[in-house]
C-alpha cells in the first residue's frame, strides 16, 4: 500500500510540474500578446484584433490551467472553522481532518466530472453543431474551448489521486500532517 500511494504522489506532482510549465508558457504567450496589440494600438496607431483576441483566449485557458494547478496545491478555497474547532476539543483532529479532507475532495471530483460532462454536451451540441467563427483569428469557437477541457480533466485526476493520498493518510501508508492555521 505504501509503495502504491508513494507511486501516486509522484504521479500526481509530475502533473502538478507539467501544468505549472504550461501555465509559464501561456503567461508568455499572453504578454507577448498584449505587448503586440498595446503597442500597434497606442504607438503605432494601428489596429490589431487578433492580437486582443488571442490574449483573450490565452487568459482565459490561464485561468483554467490556474485552477487546475490549485487543485494540485490545495490552494483552493476552504473553511478552516472545522479545523480549528475540531483542533482544540478532539484528540484525533488530525485523522478526522484527513477523512473529511477525502471526502471533500470525492465531491469535488464528482462535481467536476457533473460539469465536465455537461460543458462536453454544450460543446458538441450547441457549440460544434453552429460551428461559429471568432471574427479576428478566424477559427473555430471550439478550439478556445478546449482548455477549459484539459483543465476539468486534470482537476479530476487531481482529485481522484488526492482521495487516494488522504487514504493512504488514513490506512497509515503516508504520515498525516497537522492542520493548517486559518
Amino acid at each position: 500500500m505504501k509503495k502504491f500511494i508513494k507511486g501516486v504522489i509522484k504521479v500526481n506532482d509530475t502533473i502538478g510540474k507539467i501544468e505549472k510549465m504550461f501555465a509559464i508558457t501561456l503567461m508568455i504567450a499572453l504578454v507577448a500578446a498584449c505587448m503586440i496589440f498595446i503597442t500597434c494600438r497606442y504607438v503605432l496607431r494601428i489596429s490589431v484584433p487578433w492580437a486582443d483576441e488571442s490574449a483573450r483566449y490565452v487568459l482565459i485557458a490561464m485561468g483554467w490551467v490556474g485552477a487546475s494547478y490549485c487543485t494540485y496545491h490545495d490552494d483552493h478555497l476552504r473553511i478552516q472553522a472545522l479545523s480549528s474547532l475540531l483542533k482544540s476539543k478532539v484528540k484525533h483532529a488530525p485523522r478526522i481532518l484527513t477523512g473529511v479532507e477525502a471526502f471533500t475532495q470525492a465531491c469535488m471530483c464528482g462535481f467536476i466530472v457533473f460539469f465536465l460532462i455537461n460543458f462536453w454536451n454544450y460543446l458538441n451540441n450547441a457549440v460544434k453543431a453552429l460551428n461559429p467563427m471568432s471574427s479576428a483569428l478566424h477559427i473555430p469557437l471550439w478550439w478556445p474551448m478546449y482548455p477549459i477541457v484539459v483543465a476539468a480533466v486534470m482537476m479530476i485526476l487531481h482529485s481522484f489521486l488526492k482521495v487516494f493520498i488522504q487514504i493512504g493518510k488514513l490506512t497509515g501508508a503516508v504520515e498525516i500532517e497537522p492542520p493548517v492555521e486559518g
